[in-house]
């Protein structure tokens, strides 16, 4: 009698223990793409910067974390006039099988620019 209702109990702890895993991963990954996509913009949104300056500096940190908790990294940035923005998308590691967590975070800022006093009304 019990081992049949521990037989029954059983599968459905496990899967509410994976469960909790898989959000705790997901959660995880998701910290990781976001820091990648804020300190990337910091070099994509500098003074004379570019948008691979951001490109490059999300794929260092990208190897420097390691692609363990975020697998299929893709580091992508725009840079116009006025605003910088990245990207960073990935796949969060599995608990549970046929269970693909997309991840995404961006960040985005306006460029830096060295401007002189007149043109921001300051006093000489």
């Amino acid at each position: 009698m019990v081992s049949a209702q521990l037989a029954l109990v059983m599968p459905v702890l496990l899967l509410i223990l994976l469960t909790g895993l898989q959000f705790a991963l997901h959660l995880h990954a998701t910290h990781i793409a976001q820091s990648i996509a804020v300190q990337a913009l910091t070099a994509a949104r500098a003074a004379g910067g570019t948008a691979a300056d951001g490109v490059t500096e999300g794929q260092r940190l990208l190897t420097n974390f390691g692609t363990s908790s975020l697998r299929e990294p893709v580091v992508l940035a725009e840079r116009g006039e006025e605003r910088a923005t990245v990207s960073v998308t990935g796949v969060a590691l599995r608990a549970l099988p046929l269970w693909n967590i997309a991840i995404h975070a961006e960040a985005s800022g306006p460029v830096e620019r060295l401007t002189s006093p007149e043109e921001t009304g300051g006093a000489p």
